[in-house]
């Protein structure tokens, strides 16, 4: 329930523009499931793209994934 409630909260800092907020949401829900199967995290990296796109930074979008 925490990683759901972190990971919307990353979604909404994403939608404001609110781009370093929404990665450090979206990192927290990765630590939060890193005990879990890498397909749980799937929603939070994508978080992540999505941050690196909307700054434009297309090699760190590439990492992330």
């Amino acid at each position: 329930m925490h990683e759901f409630l972190v990971r919307i909260r990353a979604q909404l800092l994403w939608a404001w523009a609110r781009l370093d907020e929404a990665e450090a949401s979206a990192r927290s829900g990765i630590a939060v499931l890193s005990t879990f199967q890498p397909q749980q995290q799937l929603q939070c990296l994508t978080l992540l793209v999505q941050c690196s796109l909307a700054r434009g930074d297309l090699d760190n979008a590439r990492r992330s994934a």
